[in-house]
């Protein structure tokens, strides 16, 4: 009898760690089916309303200035979304933005923070990172265009000061319509659900169209950008030395 209770312990141990294992297991899979790369469907999580600012909270005039004319809009035949300015070269601007933002996606444009609306053209994209590099043509656009832009100061060692809890900025809109919309780091470099590299992980909420939307710390230095966000005020961002690589053009 004692041998068979030892034996019913064992069992009943072994059918607790079968459901606990199943159960794990579940919620990492609904976990996964909850991030929503495309951000095409606003994420009704709270008011939004105490977060969106008329003018920047990030540093004073500034660094405003530095910070508004690098982010665009971009715009295709089956998706929008954001992206900012990382390199203004004789021949090209260079915008980075998420990488599903242009995944079969036609007749792409970009719309600079001053209001002009140009074509632009896939450079590079890297699946992996799920990032895109675009170019705008220079002779697309005017010198007083040109004199408008401002490229991104990226923040390779502010993100590595970054502590659980800072303030970060996402930005998204133009001269006409600023939304700029405050989260929290939970935690850098973490390996997310569906995501082959780590990610920066925080709280906060996003809107329509702000896929690939450059993500600041409060000094208005970009961090990353925006690749996923879910319902329930999680957001996934591309740190900035992922993206960097891919800046790299001849």
């Amino acid at each position: 009898m004692k041998r068979l209770s030892l034996l019913g312990k064992l069992l009943l141990c072994m059918a607790v760690i079968f459901v606990l294992f199943f159960w794990v297991k579940g919620q990492y899979e609904g976990k996964r089916a909850d991030w929503e790369t495309s951000l095409e469907t606003p994420l009704v999580v709270e008011d939004l309303s105490d977060r969106i600012r008329e003018t920047p909270q990030i540093t004073g005039q500034h660094e405003r200035n530095l910070v508004l004319p690098a982010v665009v809009e971009g715009h295709g035949s089956n998706a929008s979304g954001s992206g900012s300015i990382f390199e203004v070269t004789a021949n090209y601007v260079l915008i980075v933005t998420a990488g599903h933002v242009v995944a079969e996606n036609e007749d792409l444009s970009v719309t600079f923070f001053h209001g002009k609306e140009s074509p632009c053209e896939v450079i590079k994209t890297d699946s992996r990172a799920d990032a895109a590099l675009l170019a705008v043509k220079a002779s697309d656009l005017t010198d007083e265009d040109r004199k408008m832009l401002c490229r991104v100061r990226t923040g390779t060692e502010t993100y590595g000061q970054l502590k659980k809890n800072d303030i970060i900025f996402l930005v998204k809109g133009n001269q006409e319509e600023v939304q700029i919309l405050e989260g929290g780091v939970v935690e850098k470099d973490k390996m997310l659900p569906e995501f082959i590299v780590p990610m920066l992980y925080a709280d906060g909420t996003a809107q329509k169209g702000m896929s690939g939307s450059p993500v600041f710390d409060k000094e208005g230095y970009c961090i990353g950008i925006l690749v996923a966000a879910t319902e329930y005020g999680e957001l996934a961002i591309l740190p900035i030395a992922e993206i960097l690589p891919i800046t790299e053009f001849d």
